[in-house]
């Protein structure tokens, strides 16, 4: 291929990143007149309340996460999460989609927790004649709509749950008892403390590792894990939820031997008689807890939830048949998600290889 279709990385792209309103993770909302676009997995990490216009710049934008290595494609204007969130423009007349599938390509090394957008910007960019832009574009738009429409089926489900969820406490039949969470469950939280980071050692989760992933956390020494697994172990089966900030989003633990320690994060242990895991899950997740933290109100702007306030909320207990029964409906949901996640990793797995491979023939 010739050389000229290849250009420095400063000459296709402008970094708009200053241009756009920055939210941090704990002043994200469920809903709201404005989206946000953060550097985790999904496209769309919350909402917010603040409206701007960027006058002199319109979508399309490409996103790149600086810690995750995320790329994402906005047809609309949103706020950006405020730690390791780029946003990209192309300055010259290019096809975007074209270039966002070529950035796609870009095999950029794993360096942890290290910000990862100095190694996008050493990148040499093919463009080709903008109608051969256009055509690649259109090739690559098929299998990522399949990709779109898996992940649509996935959203369904975790609406299914929660429909689920409230047509049983909506029966009031259904529900035979309230007891404080912390009576039924084993309710802890982990470190308040900020331990010396290092460059090789055990995740330190926190609420925001836990919307984006584990490996994106800081790492901390054994004697640190060790101090703070003393009253906070994570087993598999726990429950995880953010204390600070976007509340709300409970996780259970899916490690047959989990190596990380946590911070400003719930820990909820299932006792011998409590009710499942999934119950409790589906609790925390629903309605009825949402209401509940609201009203507390804590920390002015910043949410914030003590372990006293989550001991204390009153959890609805509904009738042994109606519990295992809901149990068996999500048992069987959590199979279907398993199966589409695991056709959308490999949908994913089949693009990201074809888009590298492609692209790398040109270098031939």
């Amino acid at each position: 291929m010739k050389s000229n279709f290849f250009f420095n990385f400063r000459e296709i792209f402008d970094d708009v990143t200053s241009k756009f309103i920055k939210v941090k993770s704990s002043q994200y909302k469920k809903n709201g007149p404005t989206p946000i676009i953060d550097q985790g997995k999904k496209l769309i990490s919350g909402y917010t309340d603040q409206k701007f216009d960027l006058k002199e710049l319109k979508p399309p934008f490409i996103i790149f996460g600086d810690h995750t290595r995320c790329i994402k494609f906005a047809t609309t204007n949103f706020a950006i999460g405020a730690d390791g969130t780029k946003v990209l423009k192309p300055k010259v007349d290019a096809d975007h989609k074209f270039l966002y599938h070529f950035l796609k390509s870009i095999k950029i090394v794993n360096a942890g927790y290290s910000r990862h957008f100095k190694f996008l910007k050493r990148s040499k960019i093919f463009l080709p004649a903008l109608e051969e832009q256009k055509r690649i574009s259109k090739i690559f738009g098929k299998p990522e709509k399949m990709i779109e429409i898996r992940k649509l089926a996935i959203n369904k489900l975790s609406q299914l749950e929660l429909s689920l969820f409230s047509n049983i406490i909506e029966i009031n039949d259904n529900i035979i008892d309230e007891k404080k969470l912390g009576d039924i469950y084993d309710v802890r939280d982990g470190t308040h403390d900020s331990p010396k980071y290092i460059n090789i050692g055990f995740p330190l989760v926190t609420s925001t590792h836990l919307k984006i992933n584990k490996s994106s956390a800081n790492l901390i020494s054994k004697n640190d894990f060790d101090k703070i697994n003393k009253r906070s172990k994570v087993d598999n089966g726990d429950i995880l939820m953010p204390m600070i900030g976007t509340i709300g989003y409970p996780v259970i633990v899916n490690e047959t031997n989990p190596l990380f320690a946590i911070k400003n994060v719930a820990l909820i242990k299932k006792k011998k008689n409590s009710p499942s895991n999934l119950y409790a899950k589906a609790v925390l997740e629903s309605d009825l807890f949402i209401r509940y933290i609201n009203k507390l109100k804590k920390g002015g702007n910043q949410k914030f939830l003590s372990l006293g306030d989550l001991r204390n909320f009153n959890m609805p207990i509904i009738e042994e048949k109606k519990h295992d029964q809901f149990i068996l409906s999500i048992k069987k949901i959590n199979v279907l998600r398993k199966n589409y996640f695991k056709n959308l990793n490999l949908q994913k797995k089949l693009v990201s290889s074809y888009q590298y491979q492609f692209f790398n023939q040109v270098n031939d």
